[in-house]
């Protein structure tokens, strides 16, 4: 008889660096493979692992709460933020035009950012402008450059 699968690897790979993870795949897809040995999972593991944590995630937005989907939103684009640098309010004004413009994909992959990371983004971008007065401002004064420029 087939043996059962290892239980998931939950605690050594809880749902930031499960999205930590999945930011470094999606900006460079063809280096997955050592992505994911350095992290020492397979592609085995890891797609249940991963599927597990955006499980978790569904179900409790399907409650009406996003603690989970916040976490993770949070260490994906700080993932991204390590690797190719932080978005700067006129990057941020930029992406907002670009998506208003049907073309935020084109717009994030000139960024070296994944094409399906907007959403991500938005919502860690909208949460970071609401605490500070100040990159709300940066923001403001960025867009209307933009739209001036």
């Amino acid at each position: 008889p087939a043996e059962p699968p290892a239980p998931l690897p939950l605690v050594s790979h809880p749902l930031e660096r499960c999205a930590a993870i999945a930011a470094s795949i999606a900006r460079t897809p063809e280096d997955e493979r050592p992505i994911l040995e350095r992290q020492g999972l397979t592609q085995e593991r890891w797609t249940p692992l991963h599927a597990h944590w955006l499980a978790a995630i569904d179900a409790e937005v399907d409650r009406g709460r996003s603690k989970l989907l916040t976490a993770y939103d949070k260490a994906y684009v700080a993932s991204l933020e390590s690797e190719r640098g932080p978005l700067t309010p006129q990057e941020m004004a930029r992406l907002q035009l670009a998506a208003e413009r049907g073309k935020a994909i084109p717009k994030l992959v000139e960024m070296g950012l994944p094409g399906t990371a907007m959403t991500r983004i938005r919502r860690v971008w909208l949460g970071r402008v609401a605490k500070s007065d100040t990159l709300g401002a940066e923001y403001r004064a960025a867009l209307r450059a933009e739209l001036e420029g």
